[in-house]
């Protein structure tokens, strides 16, 4: 009975002590890929406004290309 509840006390702990270090690791993980997620998603914003604004520039030339023909 003793090493049963000894093993459970110990068992216990290593499933706090694990869960413990597996949100420490996600969190350390989660801030160092942070601040790069976040200059990825600024440059895909850019990019994609860009994408935008060439389309419609595109778009109205040859919009005005057909009017002055």
């Amino acid at each position: 009975m003793f090493r049963s509840s000894l093993e459970k006390w110990w068992a216990g702990i290593r499933s706090r002590l694990e869960f413990s270090l597996k949100t420490l690791k996600f969190r350390r993980v989660l801030t160092g890929v942070g601040e790069d997620w976040i200059y990825l998603f600024l440059l895909f914003l850019a990019s994609l406004g860009l994408i935008v604004f060439l389309w419609v520039a595109l778009g109205r030339a040859s919009v005005n290309r057909l009017l002055l023909a």
